[in-house]
Parts: structure tokens; C-alpha cells; sequence
């Protein structure tokens, strides 16, 4: 795919519970994405980043064994801000100066999401802020697939994994559904040059995607039309 350096790119995140599908979505996007936007170069971005990190690898470790896990809530998600500082500098910064669209599994706010089980939001906003304020990017789309916890511990059971370390409590969930759902309508308010969408994820996986699509094409083409015009 092309790169436009004389447009800044899209940035999209997918948010959601745990079992909630976005691995579905994430592998399901690029097949539509390409169908219309194949002259634009696509970018996807995985958090935390397992591949690409030695931070997110560790964390990866942490969610398997539980032992791991710092006692202190906060530093655990200090981890995850770590590894978002190496995936912005590294990966999400410069293919959107690339004129490129992103596409992400996660970002910050699946940090404020998690950290509120044990923690103030407040407290890990204020962090997050401290330690990523000179690169963080606010994504232009955020999407949250909302799944009831019952729902998405199902999902988990049918695919065969393991549970790991916030993936065993259905009271945990539920709490990360809640902070999800405020943070969205918040983000909305503060952010009102960005764009956040809440779809319903309790459908098949094929039906999921299709809504996902369906917004996420809509703003692409908005974008996409946006730079046409100012290159005429």
C-alpha cells in the first residue's frame, strides 16, 4: 500500500471486555478495509505488544502467571504505559505522520478501563498522563464492542484458552464494562473532535463485524473525502 505524506493519518482503537471479540475484528477489518481503501496503507497495532516489546512481552507473562503480578495495582498498569510509550514512538506516530491508518486492539483507555478494579480512574489518568504526555496520540475513533461479562467468559470457555490473570472473575468484568462504558461518554465530552462509538457485540461474530465495519468505513470515507478535497 501507498503512503501520503501530505495527509496525517487515521487513528482507530478497539475497546472491549475480555472475550469480547476485538482479536475477531482485528483480524476480520483488514479483508474490508482493503476493498475500498487499498491505496492507503494499513497498520495494525497489537497492545500490549508482545512481538515488538520486551515490556509487553512481560506483561503477556504476568497475565499467564498470576504470581508475577505487582502488588501494587498501579505499577502493574504502569507496565502497560510503558509498552504504549515504545508502540507510539515506534509504530502509531510514525505511520500516521505516513499518512497511514491505524488500527489497535487497545490504548489508553483500556489502561483507565482496568486500572479503576483496584484504583481511582483519577489516579491512573493522572499517571498516564505523567509518563506518556509528550507522545500519546488520542485516537480520531474509538469503538467499544460491549459484551456482558457472562457473555464474554463464555466466548473464552468455547475457544479452549486458558484464563488469565483479569480474565477469571466475572465481578472484575463487569466493573471494566462499567468504566468502559463511563470513559466513553466522557472521552466524548472532552474530546468532542473525536469520535467515540459504542456498538452491540452480544451478535454472532460475523454480525459484529459488519456493525464494526459499518462505522469504521463511514468515518474512513469522511476522512479520506476530507483530504481529497484539499489536495483539489
Amino acid at each position: 500500500m501507498n503512503s501520503d505524506t501530505s495527509r496525517r493519518g487515521f487513528y482507530i482503537v478497539i475497546e472491549t471486555i475480555d472475550g469480547g471479540g476485538k482479536d475477531t475484528l482485528i483480524k476480520g477489518i483488514p479483508a474490508l478495509y482493503v476493498q475500498e481503501f487499498l491505496g492507503i496503507e494499513l497498520v495494525l497495532v497489537e497492545e500490549p505488544n508482545e512481538h515488538k516489546n520486551r515490556m509487553g512481552a512481560y506483561i503477556r507473562s504476568c497475565l499467564k502467571d498470576s504470581s508475577l503480578v505487582p502488588s501494587d495495582p498501579l505499577v502493574f498498569q504502569e507496565y502497560y504505559m510503558v509498552d504504549r510509550y515504545t508502540t507510539m514512538v515506534c509504530d502509531v506516530a510514525p505511520a500516521l505522520e505516513r499518512g497511514a491508518v491505524v488500527l489497535s486492539n487497545r490504548s489508553y483507555l483500556s489502561t483507565l478501563a482496568y486500572g479503576s478494579i483496584k484504583l481511582p480512574i483519577s489516579d491512573v489518568s493522572a499517571r498516564h498522563h505523567e509518563m506518556l504526555k509528550s507522545v500519546m496520540v488520542q485516537p480520531d475513533l474509538a469503538l467499544l464492542v460491549d459484551v456482558v461479562p457472562e457473555e464474554g467468559a463464555r466466548r473464552i470457555e468455547r475457544s479452549g484458552k486458558d484464563k488469565d490473570y483479569f480474565e477469571k472473575d466475572l465481578e472484575v468484568q463487569a466493573k471494566v464494562r462499567g468504566a468502559y462504558l463511563t470513559l466513553m461518554q466522557e472521552s466524548s465530552a472532552r474530546y468532542p473532535q473525536q469520535h467515540r462509538v459504542i456498538i452491540d457485540g452480544m451478535a454472532v461474530p460475523e454480525v459484529v463485524l459488519e456493525r464494526a465495519w459499518s462505522v469504521i468505513g463511514q468515518h474512513l470515507r469522511q476522512w479520506n473525502a476530507a483530504h481529497n478535497m484539499r489536495k483539489d
